[in-house]
């Protein structure tokens, strides 16, 4: 029942059940996380206010165990040359993967208790204190730690959190920079052991959110020191506005009056599907201008009302979402969209305020994760305000956008008084439809990882895939969900499950998991396989 998104929802109405059965899965002396299947449940428990309360009331004890068990590998003599191959280090791993799709989740479990404090354990008890290690080059932990830090951190709200919770990113570049130093001191050329390519790795995660994961060798190699440090932003030019005119854009440039019929959305839309071009910002704006007259408006419409005049300040912001700022920014002048400018932080501030206030989004008492759609939005308006401002109005009569933007649809939920509900009625449909048509790729994720592609998908889709697609195929998703119906960003979601078939099945055979091994997804040809299910849909 917990493994269909819907029965796990009729549960948690139970609340008593819910929570025993939380509890039940997870008691700390009984077990050692030996079933996936349990972690994948506790992961989606998390997002009920019910389940993470449970979750974070057991955190501080129910990993003793898990913890144990891998450290006492570490400590093996006879694993103690290279230990991270080890089965129990990397269930230990992909455990912790499994939490990272879910940021609630995470967060439950890095409660941490004064109490549980004994000299008789020299080793991590919680996940607090793994992280804590990963920071302290004096513990026997640390690599263990670095390795816990770089596996999370795809999940970009917890890489906010933790750059301020740890601190670090500055902690690891001084480490860096110390090694660098005394390395150049000595000699240009040296050996860098496997620290210093994982904390730079980390490092650079928290500058740069590449599409495609680069696989460091494990082996050491010589390495210029000159080149690791400090870290330079991606020098690649290349041209986000063609110099030519498509069909889409010359039927956009028409801009017809009035309300537009079925036949021009048929004719837009076959203009789009014939066009394999990256989608110029200026088009994705004109598009969302232009369909918005040609569909029905979405029944929440008339509860919001733009305000005017909303301040740019950060008074109720929480640290990590000024982190958030910065990687939102440093993203937008990787991709030769936005300079990282003071000016750009303060309108990117006050476009986000000015839409909580709009769509009467209530702050949370703690930090809930970043509004990725939002800056999105700013970095397709290319930082002008008014047009972020129009484009929101605009969009926000389509009926997918409540999938699209979390936030609004925690906003509809709580009208509605149904926790969840939108979040679990996109999983739902999503799940039912890779049943029936994927029954052999969810079989093998789920048999071999523990996983459900909803549980993925549900991340990636918040973050507006920042970190597993470029930046042209994120703008080819927003003109997807906007082109056609709702129902679309499920046949999105689907796609890149079709896409990636023959790479699980090739990683399962190989004894490599997933969602580790999402990032490394080869999406040149994805595009046509979209392309594909739309025509057959």
């Amino acid at each position: 029942m917990v493994s269909i998104p819907f029965g796990l929802k009729g549960l948690v109405q139970e609340s008593s059940v819910f929570q025993e059965l939380i509890e039940r899965s997870i008691a700390p002396l009984k077990m050692s996380w030996a079933s996936i299947e349990v972690v994948n449940f506790v992961s989606s428990a998390a997002f009920f206010h019910l389940g993470y309360n449970v979750i974070a009331n057991l955190a501080p004890h129910v990993l003793s165990t898990l913890l144990a068990e891998t450290c006492k590998i570490l400590e093996d003599p006879h694993h103690f040359y290279d230990p991270w191959d080890h089965t129990n280090v990397q269930k230990f791993l992909h455990i912790l993967t499994i939490f990272s799709l879910n940021f609630k989740c995470f967060c439950a479990f890095m409660t941490n208790s004064q109490e549980l404090y004994n000299e008789e354990h020299n080793y991590p008890l919680n996940l607090s204190e793994l992280f804590n290690d990963s920071i302290n080059p004096d513990s026997n932990y640390h690599y263990l730690g670095l390795l816990s830090l770089d596996i999370v951190i795809w999940n970009l709200n917890i890489c906010l959190y933790l750059l301020e919770l740890l601190n670090f990113q500055n902690i690891l570049l001084g480490f860096l920079n110390f090694n660098t130093e005394i390395i150049n001191e000595e000699i240009n050329i040296k050996y860098i052991d496997n620290y210093t390519l994982i904390r730079r790795k980390i490092i650079s995660k928290t500058y740069f959110i590449e599409n495609k994961d680069k696989e460091e060798t494990s082996k050491l190699k010589e390495y210029d020191t000159s080149k690791l440090y400090p870290l330079k932003l991606n020098k690649q030019i290349y041209s986000l506005e063609t110099k030519y005119n498509t069909e889409l854009e010359s039927l956009l440039q028409e801009n017809k009056p009035g309300l537009l019929d079925s036949s021009w959305v048929k004719q837009i839309r076959e203009a789009y599907t014939a066009s394999l071009n990256p989608i110029k910002n200026i088009v994705l704006i004109q598009l969302v201008d232009q369909m918005q007259k040609a569909i029905p408006t979405a029944e929440w419409t008339e509860n919001f009302q733009w305000k005017e005049n909303i301040l740019s300040s950060t008074d109720c912001w929480f640290v990590e979402e000024i982190h958030g700022i910065d990687l939102v920014l440093y993203y937008a002048e990787q991709n030769n969209i936005l300079k990282n400018t003071i000016e750009m932080k303060e309108k990117l501030q006050k476009f986000i305020n000015a839409c909580y206030a709009f769509i009467q989004y209530e702050r949370p008492i703690k930090f809930d994760g970043f509004d990725w759609f939002l800056s999105t939005v700013f970095i397709i308006c290319e930082g002008n305000v008014d047009k972020c401002k129009t484009f929101i109005i605009q969009l926000i009569q389509f009926p997918v956008i409540p999938f699209l933007w979390s936030n609004l649809g925690k906003v509809i939920d709580k009208n509605i008084k149904e926790e969840c509900t939108t979040q679990y009625t996109f999983m739902q449909i999503l799940e039912s439809i890779i049943s029936n048509e994927l029954p052999h790729i969810k079989f093998a994720l789920k048999n071999t990882s523990g996983m459900d592609w909803s549980l993925i998908c549900n991340l990636m889709v918040s973050q507006c895939f920042w970190g597993i697609l470029p930046w042209s195929q994120i703008m080819h998703f927003f003109a997807i969900c906007i082109l056609f119906s709702p129902d679309y960003i499920i046949y999105y979601c689907v796609s890149l499950l079709y896409h990636c078939q023959f790479t699980i099945m090739e990683n399962v055979t190989n004894g490599k998991l997933w969602p580790e091994h999402i990032v490394r997804m080869h999406i040149k040809y994805m595009y046509y396989h979209i392309l594909n299910i739309i025509h057959s849909v």
